[in-house]
């Protein structure tokens, strides 16, 4: 599979509901993108806490048709897909970890990563020619994220750099979101305050970064909303 390289942006979901990573490029696919052919391939089902612990080969190297590649991930073969993403370029959607032990793969949020280019410089160090290019990928990756959260209505989606998404477990023993967030309308979090904040049809994505930054109440409802999570209607699997 093809890697984006430098920093990253992390575009994590919590897919209560059954999904998973077809699903999830087949959105990216719906706004442009295609299938490059590559992909990370396995015995479906496999309980597996980080990537390095899933027995997979790389598959497709040759250019396999997107139809076959679609085949083989219905049939939860694949742990990773490879697509390009007009204006974003290399794009992975595969399994994030589960660092508290052994999940199968519906149990595991899934991941889109790619290149993050001047979102990985700090503000302050942008000229206008970097201010320009990062306004044009804001765009891409917004509308990107939109569609994956309006389409499939995860409970909670995550956008960051080079974040480590957590699970409504780690959320509730004290871990923090590690970037924006947005909150599927199902699960009422109460008020939260953001500088940026976007209505859309499913929920609401909360921004102290990506749009504007600032301080924001995030972190005082992430341990209560991971424990709702946790026990109740957000926990798939089930």
């Amino acid at each position: 599979m093809k890697t984006p390289l430098g920093a990253l942006f992390t575009l994590g979901l919590w897919l209560d509901r059954p999904a998973g990573l077809l699903a999830v490029a087949d959105v990216l696919v719906a706004g442009g993108a295609t299938y490059t052919g590559e992909f990370v391939e396995g015995e479906p089902g496999q309980l597996f806490a980080w990537k390095s612990d899933l027995v997979t080969r790389r598959g497709g190297a040759e250019g396999l048709p997107a139809a076959e590649v679609r085949r083989r991930a219905a049939g939860g073969r694949a742990y990773g897909l490879d697509l390009e993403v007009p204006g974003a370029g290399p794009t992975t959607v595969e399994f994030e970890a589960t660092p508290d032990g052994p999940e199968p793969p519906e149990r595991h949020p899934v991941l889109v990563t790619m290149a993050a280019d001047c979102w990985g410089i700090p503000r302050f160090a942008w000229d206008r020619d970097i201010r320009r290019r990062a306004r044009a990928h804001q765009r891409v990756v917004l509308r990107q994220l939109r569609a994956l959260c309006t389409t499939l209505d995860p409970a909670y989606a995550v956008l960051g750099v080079e974040s480590l998404i957590p699970t409504p477990a780690a959320l509730a023993a004290g871990a923090p979101f590690g970037g924006d967030v947005y909150f599927s309308a199902r699960f009422p979090v109460g008020p939260v305050a953001a500088p940026a904040s976007l209505e859309w049809v499913t929920g609401v994505f909360h921004s102290h970064w990506f749009l504007a930054e600032g301080p924001s109440t995030l972190a005082a409802v992430a341990k209560d909303f991971g424990a709702r999570l946790s026990t109740g209607a957000g926990r798939v699997g089930r």
